[in-house]
C-alpha cells in the first residue's frame, strides 16, 4: 500500500464503516491490526477508553475515502523542512535568546561531566548542578515559554543528558506554579537534573537495546533509582531528603504499579509525582527506541489517562495549565483553515495562544510566515473570533517543529 493511501486522523473523526491501520494504546499494545473495519460506534468509544489520540485509516476502502483531501496529500513526500526563527524579536528579545541558549548547552554540558563522573565512580560535585538549576529559576520567572521552547529541541546525540535538563525545567516551572519556596523549587529542579543518574550503572545495551526487554532486562532496569541513590550516597555530602525521594520513587504510581517498591498515595512524596508528570511528558515527546514521539497534546491526553490512577487529578491539571492546552511548539490547525506552530502560550486564557501562522486557509505554504494573537478579541478594525480546532502531526505537512526553536 502505498503512503498516499494511508491517512493519519484524530479519533473524533473516525466513523464507522473506516478500515483502520494497526492500531496500539500508550502502552504499546496491538488493539486492531491493519484492515480491520470499525463497525460501530462503541467501538470508537473502547480506543477512546485505551488513550488512542490518533489513527491511521485506509482511504481505498470504505467511508474514509470520501473525506476531504488533506493539502498536499497526494504530493510526493520530502524530508521535513527546516524552518528558522519563529522564536526571534517578534516573539521574544533576540539577546535573550541568545543568552538562554548559551546557558542550556553549559548546562547540558555540566550534566554529561557529572554523569560521566558518576559513571566511573569518580566524586562530583552536586553545587555544579545546583547552580544551573539557579540559572533555570531565573529565567523560569521572567521568560517561562522562551525556556520551555528550548525544551522542544533534541539531539540524537546529546538527548540522554537533554533529557535530564528538560525534565528539571519541567520540573522548576511546575513547582514554582504549585507556590513553592525558591529554596523549595532549587533542591527540586536539582533532583530532576539528577533523577535518572542510576541509569550510569546499567549496561549500555540494555538502555540502546531495540526491540523489547526480557523479564531479566526489565527488573535490571527497574533498579536504576536504587542505584542512583547509592551513587550519591558513595559521593560523601549530605543529599536533600527531596532530591533522594525524587530519584527513588519518580517512577512509583499512586495505585502502586511503579517500581522498584510499589508505593501507593500518600506513601510517594509529592515531589516524586512532579518529577513523574514531567519524565513521562518529555519521553513522550521524545522519538524513542520502543514508541514514536507524540505531538504535546497526545502526550498531555495520555497523561490525563493517568489522573487519579497514577498521578494526583489536581497535579495533573497545573502541569496542563503551566504548558498550555496547546502546549508551545504544538503544530495546530484554526477553523479559518489555517495552520500554525504555537509559540507563545496566554495562561489566563488557555485556548487562545499566540500562533506562527505558516500556511494560509487553503493550505498553502506562506513565504512570510505571520503572528497571529488569539488572545486578541477586538480591536479597531475587526474582532478575531479565529479558534485552534486541533493539533496534527507536523510530519504530514513537511514540517519539523523542533527547528523552529533554533536560530539559523
Amino acid at each position: 500500500m502505498t503512503a498516499h493511501q494511508i491517512r493519519k486522523i484524530a479519533l473524533d473523526q473516525l466513523r464507522p464503516g473506516m478500515f483502520v491501520g494497526n492500531v496500539f494504546n500508550e502502552r504499546g499494545v496491538l488493539l486492531y491490526s491493519a484492515n480491520t473495519l470499525i463497525r460501530d460506534y462503541a467501538q470508537i468509544e473502547a480506543l477512546r477508553r485505551q488513550g488512542v489520540i490518533t489513527v491511521s485509516i485506509n482511504l481505498n476502502k470504505g467511508t474514509g475515502r470520501d473525506l476531504p483531501p488533506e493539502p498536499y496529500e497526494n504530493e510526493p513526500q520530502e524530508e521535513p523542512s527546516q524552518v528558522q526563527n519563529v522564536i526571534d524579536e517578534d516573539v521574544f528579545d533576540e539577546k535573550k535568546v541568545q543568552r538562554v541558549m548559551e546557558m542550556r548547552t553549559t548546562i547540558i554540558d555540566t550534566v554529561q561531566e557529572v554523569m560521566a563522573s558518576a559513571r566511573t565512580g569518580r566524586l562530583f560535585s552536586i553545587t555544579s548542578i545546583t547552580t544551573c538549576v539557579e540559572s533555570i529559576i531565573d529565567v523560569m520567572l521572567d521568560e517561562p515559554d522562551l525556556l520551555l521552547s528550548l525544551s522542544r529541541m533534541k539531539s540524537q546525540s546529546t538527548v540522554t543528558y537533554e533529557h535530564s535538563v528538560n525534565v528539571a525545567v519541567l520540573m522548576v516551572g511546575f513547582s514554582a506554579a504549585l507556590g513553592f519556596s525558591r529554596s523549595r523549587i532549587l533542591d527540586v529542579g536539582t533532583g530532576g537534573m539528577l533523577h535518572d543518574i542510576g541509569k550510569v550503572k546499567l549496561p549500555e545495551e540494555l538502555l540502546h537495546k531495540q526491540g523489547t526487554c526480557t523479564r531479566r532486562e526489565y527488573e535490571l532496569f527497574k533498579r536504576h533509582p536504587a542505584f542512583g541513590l547509592e551513587i550519591i550516597d558513595h559521593n560523601g555530602k549530605k543529599t536533600p531528603p527531596v532530591i533522594r525521594n525524587i530519584i527513588s520513587q519518580h517512577h512509583e504510581r499512586l495505585n502502586g504499579s511503579g517500581y522498584p517498591n510499589r508505593l501507593r498515595g500518600r506513601q510517594i512524596d509529592e515531589v516524586a509525582l512532579i518529577c513523574a508528570i514531567a519524565d513521562m511528558y518529555d519521553s513522550l515527546t521524545t522519538q524513542g527506541l520502543h514508541h514514536k514521539n507524540y505531538i504535546p497534546q497526545e502526550a498531555l491526553a495520555l497523561i490525563f489517562q493517568g489522573a487519579d490512577d497514577d498521578y494526583p487529578r489536581p497535579m495533573v491539571e497545573h502541569f496542563t495549565k503551566l504548558l498550555g492546552i496547546y502546549p508551545v511548539g504544538s503544530f495546530v490547525k484554526l477553523d479559518s483553515g489555517e495552520m500554525g506552530v504555537v509559540v507563545k502560550n496566554n495562561r489566563q486564557k488557555l485556548l487562545t495562544p499566540l500562533v506562527k501562522v505558516l500556511f494560509d486557509g487553503q493550505g498553502i505554504r506562506l513565504e512570510t510566515p505571520y503572528l497571529n494573537d488569539l488572545s486578541v478579541t477586538d480591536n479597531q478594525f475587526e474582532r478575531n473570533d479565529v479558534r485552534i480546532i486541533h493539533s496534527l502531526d507536523p510530519f504530514a505537512f513537511n514540517v519539523t517543529t523542533d527547528e523552529f526553536f533554533r536560530r539559523g
